[in-house]
């Protein structure tokens, strides 16, 4: 089974950082085994997990997504304004 994201296509530069983007997520937090590759200048996924189609990626994106946080002010602060603790 293979997913075709047709919008993710590799030029402009955005739309190759968004299948690089969607692929990360998916293969990070849903489907460690996923692959993905180029066709005729189109986005591919192929999820290794059965049945993983696109409804179950728009799902997955809906319900069980957990973004990456970009700033970590449990560290002793944002790293943002003078005094926080910049050493980890």
């Amino acid at each position: 089974m293979t997913i075709t994201l047709s919008g993710c296509e590799p030029r402009p530069m955005a739309g190759y950082l968004k299948a690089l983007g969607v692929f990360r997520i998916l293969a990070t937090q849903a489907d460690p085994k996923a692959t993905a590759y180029w066709k005729d200048g189109v986005f591919v996924l192929s999820p290794s997990r059965e049945g993983f189609d696109e409804t179950a990626l728009v799902d997955f994106f809906r319900d069980e997504y957990v973004p990456t946080p970009f700033v970590a002010p449990w560290n002793g602060g944002s790293g943002f304004f003078p005094g926080d603790n910049r050493t980890f």
